[in-house]
């Protein structure tokens, strides 16, 4: 899935094989983010987690993601309970390995 954010365009990989983190893609290469909790609620499902330090786009301290699988699917992210940025899904709708 292709997400453009103010640090610019980004991609995150779902893979069903491992369901223990998804992989975020900046210029600067790939960074996995660690899964720690999934729900489903009306049939739609979310991914939330930590990214432990690795690639924090936004350099605001947070550390916590919600990736929203739905068409477009949606990412945000979390910094003290408050949200840092939501970013929504370009180009074609949200697929899954």
């Amino acid at each position: 899935m292709t997400f453009a954010g103010s640090s610019g365009t980004y991609y995150v990989d779902v893979d069903e094989q491992n369901q223990d983190q998804i992989l975020v893609t900046y210029e600067s290469g790939p960074l996995p983010w660690e899964i720690l909790r999934k729900s489903v609620l009306d049939g739609v499902f979310r991914l939330e987690g930590t990214t432990w330090g690795h690639g924090d786009p936004y350099d605001d301290g947070g550390g916590w993601f919600e990736l929203t699988l739905r068409t477009p699917a949606a990412m945000r992210l979390w910094g003290n309970q408050v949200i840092a940025q939501e970013d929504n899904e370009i180009g074609a709708g949200a697929t899954i390995k």
